[in-house]
């Protein structure tokens, strides 16, 4: 196992971002140019397994001077989210989300489905940790006339859920805390790709990330708050060209091998 297991998932990205260069070069090299392309327009998605997980400590102005760019206006919205995560500019990608969510012309049922409510909360939960944000923007977009019944219900749980947690955003993290959320939301969930739990699991997965940042615990402890981790993308997980659940419980056996 690496002496510093904190930084086994970065390492897991980087050699998925080396092996993507490599098929963009290759294929590039026979003439091959739409394949490549298509690599190129899944690089960011390396950038953003990483990104997604941590607020920033400090601003980046190559990043700012990046996609202040006017081309980056002229992008798609949702590729100019993810670009904007992509490169850690995550108020532009939570505005920009906002902005969607309450444009009439866009079902919220298509909004879900694409992806869009999950990434938004993704940032807006894990990486930021604004809470009050989210249950603003969620209780816009639950009273939509055209919510579709299945999406109110999920909505309606997450505002409860961002209600009870809402004291919790600059609490210190700890493995417990992590656990105790975990087993809250399953309490509520009738399967295990139930979203009615989405909140606490991304909550659970926030505190992960920082606990494993730190990397103040054991290895035993280390390797379950990985575990942890890959169970929880396990149930959210909806692309597949960047697994982080296989990076987590990499990390996890790779951290503690001889452990549970």
């Amino acid at each position: 196992p690496s002496a510093d297991a904190r930084w086994l998932v970065p390492r897991i990205v980087s050699r998925s971002l080396t092996r993507d260069v490599a098929e963009i070069r290759q294929r590039y090299a026979l003439g091959r140019m739409v394949e490549a392309q298509f690599y190129v327009s899944q690089l960011t998605e390396n950038c953003v397994a990483c990104h997604f997980r941590l607020p920033k400590a400090r601003d980046f102005p190559l990043a700012e001077k990046l996609t202040a760019d006017p081309a980056v206006a002229t992008l798609e919205p949702r590729a100019r989210a993810r670009l904007y995560v992509a490169t850690r500019q995550f108020d532009p990608a939570l505005a920009l989300w906002e902005s969607r969510f309450a444009d009439p012309t866009l079902a919220p049922a298509e909004l879900d489905l694409d992806g869009e409510l999950l990434s938004y909360l993704v940032v807006c939960i894990r990486v930021q940790r604004d809470f009050e944000r989210a249950r603003g923007t969620l209780s816009k977009l639950a009273a939509r006339p055209d919510m579709p019944r299945y999406l109110a219900s999920d909505v309606r749980a997450w505002i409860a859920q961002l209600g009870e947690i809402a004291g919790s955003g600059k609490a210190e993290p700890t493995l417990a805390g992590a656990r105790a959320q975990l087993e809250r939301g399953r309490a509520l969930s009738e399967f295990p790709a139930d979203r009615a739990a989405l909140v606490y699991d991304l909550s659970a997965s926030s505190d992960l990330h920082r606990l494993v940042a730190r990397h103040s615990s054991s290895r035993a402890e280390l390797a379950e708050a990985y575990y942890l981790l890959g169970a929880i993308e396990a149930r959210l997980e909806q692309g597949s060209w960047v697994s982080e659940t296989e990076q987590h419980l990499e990390s996890s056996i790779r951290t503690d091998p001889g452990g549970p």
